[in-house]
């Protein structure tokens, strides 16, 4: 939707790996993957990625004076609170990735909350500018410089890449609450 490509797959048929050059046991790929997930998926990028926008945001209304308005005041404090509780879920994260264990239902979890703020940070950024906000970057009339509306094209993919967030709130039940697997 916004022009660009930043995720996408590959398929190999009919690959014959040389066994001096296996990686792990022979059909066991997805098993050997998958720590790697947990590790891809930890990444304080993922609450980090679009703190520009949130803080441009509040300087826009700030300037526009609408900092008065209480809807205003209390999106961005709830945006804020967000924010901290993602930042918060990532260093847990990384404390467990400094004790030297695989962060599994941790990860998953940090990227589900943070991946999902992005989204509601991107909407309440288009809402808050109105229909200037849906202006792209090479739009002399864009505020923020396009941004918002990057953000909220690109939007959808973030809870998309690296694992979806109902594969991750699978990944929690069952390795982190300790429920059956479907």
């Amino acid at each position: 939707m916004a022009g660009e490509a930043h995720f996408s797959e590959v398929f190999f048929d009919n690959v014959k790996v040389p066994k001096n050059m296996l990686v792990g046991e022979k059909n066991r790929g997805w098993y050997q993957i998958t720590p790697q997930l947990d590790y891809e998926r930890s990444g304080i990028e993922r609450v980090m990625a679009n703190y520009i926008l949130f803080e441009e945001l509040i300087n826009y209304v700030k300037e526009t004076g609408r900092a008065k308005d209480l809807t205003v005041r209390n999106k961005l404090a709830d945006l804020r609170v967000e924010f901290e509780v993602g930042k918060l879920l990532v260093y847990r994260t990384a404390y467990i990735l400094d004790q030297g264990k695989v962060p599994n239902y941790e990860s998953a979890l940090a990227k589900t909350y943070c991946t999902e703020f992005e989204q509601r940070l991107s909407n309440v950024a288009v809402n808050m500018l109105g229909l200037h906000g849906l202006l792209r970057p090479e739009s002399k009339w864009a505020p923020l410089n396009g941004w918002a509306a990057m953000d909220y094209l690109f939007a959808p993919g973030f809870t998309l890449q690296a694992g979806t967030s109902e594969i991750l709130r699978n990944v929690v039940a069952i390795r982190g609450l300790g429920l059956p697997a479907r």
